[in-house]
């Protein structure tokens, strides 16, 4: 017989309703927080994937120790929002425009064949347009890790492979929104609530460009490190409340208006270390893994026998692995060896927390049903661990010489790894 943490009562607990379980149930899953990275560190896990095997353990599919108390999902919405407002923090502008033309053009080229097959890929199979963007997208926290491990994190095709994993991640988000508001209302003036979001976000964007040229000693109090009032933590959520806001009052997502107050403090205030090692802090070390957490609580294992289920998933997997190799044969014309170009396709090909946010929304406006849900849950693991793995092993054995990482390439790196 399962056992129910609902039992459970403690005398010191809160008086109030079901106080003793929501202490009960925080603290497995804060006990469960702390201790995943450590276990996946060891296993050679992505935290993601532990957290998501975390929630499927606790779940209904394994020990049923908790349900899925209101305050939990809250919490994941949160730790959604987080997600994405760390996401277009992460979106280094300077690092894109720096890059050679040649290279700007190869990291797009890539991207476009890979979504332009993936289409065709889905009409063929008579599977929702959808689907495409999910094949099409990278997981760029599994990718970093693994070009520094190898060495390969400041060399051109690390660069590369770095430049297309970023433009797939920021161009799928928006075609996922427009997506969205046309799936619920076609071609219709429901579509200009994209263009007034993108209006007020260049407009907030001028407006404080020039409040900060006027005013710099106002702004420069945001990163001092040891403000006791923690003003930038202050005034950075609330431009994250902000976009949110906005973007809800006009029907979008709100983690399109987290994704673009992130995209906006980043291009603001580039040098913002302090702010962001405590941003990283909130988001991955609390609300962040809740979000996966819940993923996990939700995913049935039992269902994983349903043909319904897995048949999607060893086609999307096929799928996957054909168009992003073929996509990324590219390199072979811009002087990279085969088994470069081999690697390079497993890595845009890995996927993780987009895939898992796209699939999310998805789900949410009945785009697709709960079966493909879970086989895009199944496909972020599978290939979150498999790609990287084999990727690993072709780069080991193909070096570049004559490259080397710098102290700052090295920084730059480190700062994107906090997807992994």
């Amino acid at each position: 017989m399962p056992f129910d943490i609902s039992s459970i009562s403690i005398p010191f607990a809160s008086a109030g309703h079901g106080g003793s379980t929501t202490l009960w149930i925080l603290g497995v899953l804060l006990a469960g927080i702390f201790f995943i990275p450590l276990i996946a560190k060891r296993v050679g896990l992505p935290v993601v994937v532990a957290e998501i095997m975390f929630g499927v353990a606790l779940g209904d599919s394994g020990a049923q120790m908790i349900g899925n108390p209101a305050w939990l999902h809250q919490l994941a919405e949160l730790g959604l929002v987080f997600l994405m407002f760390i996401a277009g923090l992460e979106i280094d502008f300077r690092e894109i425009l720096s890059r050679s033309r040649r290279d700007a053009v190869v990291a797009l080229v890539i991207y476009v064949l890979s979504i332009g097959l993936a289409l065709i890929a889905m009409v063929l199979l008579d599977f929702p347009i959808f689907l495409a963007l999910i094949v099409s997208a990278t997981g760029v926290g599994v990718v970093i890790p693994v070009l520094r491990e190898v060495g390969h994190g400041s060399s051109r095709f690390g660069r590369l492979i770095l430049l297309s994993s970023l433009i797939s991640e920021f161009v799928t988000l928006l075609i996922v929104v427009v997506f969205k508001v046309v799936h619920k209302s076609g071609l219709s003036i429901e579509l200009l609530s994209v263009v007034v979001v993108g209006v007020f976000f260049y407009i907030a964007l001028t407006l404080l460009r020039a409040l900060i040229w006027w005013f710099p000693e106002r702004f420069r109090i945001l990163f001092e490190a040891h403000d006791p009032s923690e003003t930038g933590m202050r005034f950075s959520l609330f431009l994250l409340a902000l976009f949110v806001g906005v973007a809800v009052a006009v029907g979008l997502e709100h983690i399109v208006g987290a994704f673009l107050a992130g995209i906006t403090l980043g291009a603001l205030f580039p040098n913002r270390q302090v702010l962001d090692t405590k941003f990283l802090a909130m988001g991955f070390g609390f609300l962040i893994p809740m979000f996966f957490i819940q993923v996990g609580l939700r995913f049935n294992i039992p269902d994983l026998t349903d043909w319904a289920i897995l048949q999607p998933f060893l086609i999307l997997l096929v799928v996957s692995y054909v168009v992003r190799g073929l996509a990324s044969s590219t390199l072979l014309f811009v002087g990279f060896s085969p088994r470069q170009t081999v690697a390079g396709g497993l890595l845009v090909a890995a996927q993780l927390s987009l895939n898992i946010v796209a699939g999310t929304i998805a789900l949410k406006e009945g785009i697709i049903t709960q079966e493909l849900y879970d086989s895009i849950i199944l496909l972020a693991v599978v290939t979150s661990f498999l790609f990287p793995t084999m990727a690993k092993y072709l780069l080991l054995s193909s070096p570049v010489p004559g490259e080397s990482e710098s102290q700052a390439d090295e920084d730059d790196l480190e700062q994107f790894a906090v997807w992994s």
